[in-house]
């Protein structure tokens, strides 16, 4: 049983890095009621497959014939407690952060802030539930071409590795969904919503959330400044000051000069997951046998790549491990 808490933990995750978790983070810690997590990018949803081999391991160790309690009674208990102790840590940090100035987490008439935990991630997300079952969790997706064409152009990524990555992710937040038979504490929020009216899409947020949002200042979130836009590595480095949109100032068509090509193989990798979520793929015509055995081609070559590094970090490792083995450590 989850113990009731002064404080609310709140879980912002992305569904890839540059998915908007920045913007989104920065408009909802505006909220008299609501401010931001003690770690600008926490990952501890991310690493719970960690945390569930922990406590895999440990049950699996436990005697059956000196427990006191039946499987029954224990329920998923522990995997709850584990999930507690990650929102008491979060809450115990801004607790401390917080000491030199004692009203830091009181928001609006006395209550208590809601705290908000960002990571650009869906790692983990299939073991939210497991963990944090009544937290209430925001997921932001974005369009996948964006969200590629914003990181090859601030940080060189590779076309296809973030194709991948993102329809990787697309798939976990699919089997969360289908596995959940109660979504009431999950909410599922578009960037481009946020980017056309974000008026509209932060009261549906602040409705999720339970905050009245009255108090909010919606002038102010309309001209918030942009942080880390990709816009600015065309002009420098990518920073994350705030700086004044530009009237050319558009997240929404970042892939407008991209190829048919670059399309074709887009929607190869990810034309599904996009279409799940609602999004529009660019026409290129049906595949010819060449073009279809162009893909496979290159799929088969990616796979090789992936199993070559596996096996290269594996053998990396052998030598420590032939001598751990031969000194019995």
């Amino acid at each position: 049983m989850r113990n009731p808490r002064q404080n609310r933990v709140c879980f912002l995750l992305g569904i890839h890095r540059r998915s908007g978790t920045n913007f989104l983070y920065r408009l909802l810690t505006d909220h008299p009621d609501c401010h931001g997590g003690p770690i600008g990018e926490d990952f501890l949803v991310h690493h719970l497959d960690s945390l569930k081999q922990f406590v895999d391991s440990v049950k699996g160790s436990w005697n059956p014939e000196w427990r006191e309690h039946t499987a029954s009674d224990e329920g998923d208990t522990f995997e709850h407690c584990m999930g507690d102790a990650i929102e008491e840590f979060l809450l115990a940090v801004a607790r401390s952060d917080a000491s030199a100035e004692q009203n830091e987490l009181q928001g609006t008439q006395g209550a208590q802030r809601l705290l908000l935990a960002k990571t650009p991630s869906f790692g983990g997300l299939t073991l939210f539930s497991d963990f944090l079952p009544q937290a209430p969790l925001l997921l932001l997706v974005r369009d996948g071409r964006a969200v590629v064409e914003s990181g090859m152009r601030s940080f060189g990524w590779s076309f296809e590795a973030a194709a991948r990555d993102w329809a990787a992710a697309a798939r976990a937040l699919f089997a969360k969904q289908d596995a959940d038979g109660d979504a009431s504490h999950t909410m599922l929020v578009k960037y481009e919503d946020l980017v056309r009216d974000v008026e509209t899409t932060l009261a549906s947020v602040f409705a999720f959330l339970g905050l009245d949002s009255d108090p909010y200042d919606q002038e102010r979130a309309a001209g918030l400044g942009v942080i880390g836009s990709s816009d600015l590595a065309r002009s420098g480095d990518v920073h994350w000051d705030a700086v004044p949109k530009a009237d050319a100032f558009d997240p929404l068509h970042r892939f407008a000069e991209w190829s048919p090509a670059q399309h074709q193989r887009f929607n190869w990798i990810a034309g599904s997951e996009m279409e799940r979520l609602g999004y529009s793929l660019m026409a290129t015509g049906p595949l010819s046998v060449g073009q279809r055995l162009g893909h496979r081609a290159r799929d088969g070559w990616w796979t090789l790549r992936v199993l070559l590094r596996t096996s290269s970090d594996f053998l990396a490792r052998v030598p420590e491990r032939l001598r751990r083995l031969l000194h019995g450590d």
